[in-house]
């Protein structure tokens, strides 16, 4: 009886992997998507904006200076593929 519970719950649990694993097309790694991905921007879109309202914006030169840099890096390895 043991024996079947837990395959039953082994099957289900690998079912619900499965359905959600699919390959990144720029790293061809496989990946586990719990929220598709027009969830997860909406998310991320209304985290951002929370933070924007809770953090004040820094007027910094070498802070902003340093945080443009790393961001330019990263968009140019975003566009590459």
């Amino acid at each position: 009886m043991i024996k079947k519970l837990l395959s039953c719950i082994f099957l289900i649990s690998l079912s619900f992997w499965l359905s959600g694993c699919h390959t990144v097309p720029k790293t061809g790694r496989t990946s586990l998507s719990l929220v598709s991905e027009k969830k997860l921007a909406a998310a991320s879109a209304q985290q951002f904006t929370r933070i924007k309202l809770e953090k004040p914006i820094s007027y910094n030169p070498d802070y902003n200076k340093r945080v443009q840099k790393v961001g330019k890096r990263i968009a140019e390895v975003a566009k590459s593929d």
